[in-house]
C-alpha cells in the first residue's frame, strides 16, 4: 500500500501535465450608447467570445461572413474561435462594416517553435486547432529575411 501512493501521486502528477490549457471566454459588452467595449481585443485560438447586450438588442455580424449572433437585450452568445485571423464584425442594427457600432477581433497563430532558433531550423506555426469550415480555406504568408513584405507561401488550405 504504501508503495501505490507514491505511484497513484506520479501518476495524477503526470496526467495534470497532459492535459490540454482551459480556454477561456472574454466578453464584450454591447453598450447602450451603441459600441463595444472593449474593443479591438486579443484572444487566444480555442478560446470563446461572449457578446453581452444591455438594453437593446445587437447583432455581432463578422465582415466576412464567418459569424452573425443575434443577441436580445440583457442576454449573451458565445462563439469560440478555433483558427487564426483578424475578425472586424459590426451590429446590423446599429452599424456597418467599418461604421458606427464596429469592433475587431484578433486571434493570433500561435508559435510551437521553443528555444535557442538557427538558421535552418523548421519553424512550426499552428493556425487553426480545426479543419476549415466549410466556405472557408487559410492562406499562409511568410515573410524571408530581408523581404520587405509578406508573400503567399500556401493558400487555400482547409486542413
Amino acid at each position: 500500500m504504501k508503495r501505490a501512493v507514491p505511484l497513484l501521486l506520479a501518476g495524477a502528477i503526470l496526467a495534470a501535465f497532459a492535459l490540454p490549457a482551459r480556454a477561456s471566454t472574454t466578453t464584450i459588452q454591447m453598450t447602450d450608447e451603441f459600441t463595444f467595449d472593449p474593443t479591438p481585443i486579443a484572444v487566444n485560438m480555442g478560446d470563446a467570445v461572449k457578446w453581452q447586450a444591455a438594453n437593446f438588442s445587437h447583432t455581432a455580424t463578422s465582415n466576412t461572413g464567418l459569424f452573425d449572433l443575434t443577441v436580445s437585450s440583457h442576454q449573451s452568445k458565445s462563439k469560440a474561435f478555433k483558427f487564426a485571423g483578424t475578425f472586424p464584425y459590426y451590429c446590423q442594427f446599429h452599424g456597418s462594416p467599418g461604421q458606427g457600432m464596429h469592433g475587431r477581433l484578433d486571434v493570433p497563430a500561435k508559435w510551437l517553435n521553443t528555444g535557442t532558433q538557427h538558421a535552418g531550423d523548421v519553424q512550426r506555426v499552428r493556425i487553426s486547432t480545426v479543419k476549415a469550415p466549410s466556405g472557408v480555406a487559410f492562406d499562409v504568408q511568410m515573410k524571408g529575411p530581408g523581404d520587405d513584405a509578406f508573400h503567399s507561401y500556401k493558400t487555400k488550405i482547409t486542413n
